[in-house]
């Protein structure tokens, strides 16, 4: 009997399986070792089946990515929505990059850390378009931390674009080695309680953030 079509839902379902198995392989082997056969095994299924879903590997590296992406924007839209007082809004946001940073590792690193084929890799070829979607949905992430450290500035004379944009990429630079270093485990190295060394370290980005109208108001 032949096979029922799936439903939409089911669609969504497999083809996040894909998407996720894709992900561990990236994470464990790198993406130049990820093919469409291989990873068509690791599912028990044909390359057919895949190639149904996505066009390549290509086109799974930047679904994977954009999909980070958007986990990540939710977390921080909803800090950002949870405060009316720009201070607690900041904070909010930036343990919500934390949390991210810390419970999806691996999608942390495809992000962040791994050398995959990013926007600009793919310029040009058929995979533009959706290259240019994954761009906007990371964006995304760094426009609205942006606008929150503009929010601190908001009644206290006038603050530069260009002194925003540096202390939001600070800002995510202090978070990024946290994060980078806790995951790769060698806080365990340099101490007995990795989980407390990370959470005085979170502490600290975060109280410095009271610094900032000290630091940039008015220049």
């Amino acid at each position: 009997m032949p096979r029922l079509p799936r439903s939409q839902q089911e669609v969504a379902s497999f083809k996040q399986e894909i998407l996720d198995t894709a992900l561990e392989m990236i994470i464990k082997d790198g993406f130049h070792n990820l093919s469409m056969r291989k990873l068509a095994s690791r599912l028990g299924m044909t390359a057919t089946t895949i190639y149904n879903y996505f066009s390549n590997k290509d086109e799974i590296n930047l679904m994977i990515r954009m999909h980070g992406f958007e986990m990540m924007y939710g977390q921080l839209e909803k800090s950002f929505s949870e405060h009316a007082d720009p201070l607690l809004r900041l904070q909010g946001m930036i343990r919500a990059y934390f949390q991210f940073g810390i419970h999806y590792p691996n999608y942390y690193d495809i992000m962040f850390n791994m050398h995959t084929p990013k926007y600009l890799d793919y310029v040009g070829t058929a995979l533009e378009p959706v290259a240019n979607t994954e761009k906007e949905a990371s964006l995304r992430n760094y426009a609205i931390t942006e606008k929150a450290i503009a929010a601190l500035f908001e009644g206290h004379g006038e603050v530069h674009a260009e002194r925003i944009m540096l202390k939001t990429i600070q800002l995510w630079s202090d978070a990024h080695g946290v994060i980078s270093l806790y995951n790769s485990q060698l806080f365990r190295e340099i101490s007995d309680h990795p989980a407390g060394l990370l959470e005085h370290l979170i502490d600290e980005v975060v109280a410095r953030i009271t610094t900032f109208r000290e630091d940039i108001g008015g220049t």
